[in-house]
């Protein structure tokens, strides 16, 4: 996913040399597709440690005492 976030990230940086007069409805949308894949890759990715934590705190607590 590196290269797929380094490749969004670029293209994302690219809209800056843009006018509203070079920016066509399909360039917005593909800036657009470009920096929502971008944002999903990096939620999906601090999803993926917070899961990683959570299971490895689960791994190491202590079983709870039974009830009474």
């Amino acid at each position: 996913m590196p290269k797929a976030t380094e490749t969004y990230t670029r293209i994302i940086n690219r809209q800056k040399e843009l006018t509203a007069a070079d920016t066509s409805p399909s360039l917005a949308s593909l800036l657009e597709m470009a920096k929502w894949r971008k944002d999903y890759i990096d939620w999906m990715e601090k999803a993926r440690a917070t899961n990683q934590g959570y299971q490895r705190t689960a791994a190491y607590e202590p079983p709870s005492a039974p009830a009474k």
